[in-house]
């Protein structure tokens, strides 16, 4: 699921700038702990996009060698895109933790807009 992830921040980078600021995975379950570091690098990108799966949908290209030609000359976009990607691995209790109740939110919306109510 994570791949799919990959290739669909890229699409949706590309085809929305603008609205693409943060791309954020949230998951209760650890993976890829050997290549943590690593998960949402320019190289994993690229890859994600160039799987099978996700290489017609992602760029409208069938050829392998063309998709990955074509991937070779973002490797800028591909950059900006790897430090806008997140991870948060989050457990039970952090979610219990981080829950917000009405009142709170009430209270966070009064300060951001300085209105009462």
């Amino acid at each position: 699921m994570f791949t799919d992830f990959l290739a669909k921040c890229y699409v949706a980078r590309k085809e929305n700038p603008k609205f693409t600021d943060i791309f954020l995975w949230i998951t209760w379950s650890p993976f890829g702990v050997t290549k943590w570091s690593q998960l949402h690098s320019p190289e994993e990108i690229k890859e994600a996009i160039l799987n099978k799966r996700n290489q017609l949908r992602s760029l409208n290209i069938s050829d392998i060698q063309e998709a990955d030609e074509t991937l070779s000359q973002e490797k800028e976009f591909l950059n900006g895109l790897s430090n806008d990607i997140w991870i948060l691995v989050l457990s039970k209790e952090q979610e219990d933790f981080l829950t917000i109740s009405k009142d709170e939110m009430r209270v966070i919306a009064q300060y951001r807009t300085g209105k009462e109510g």
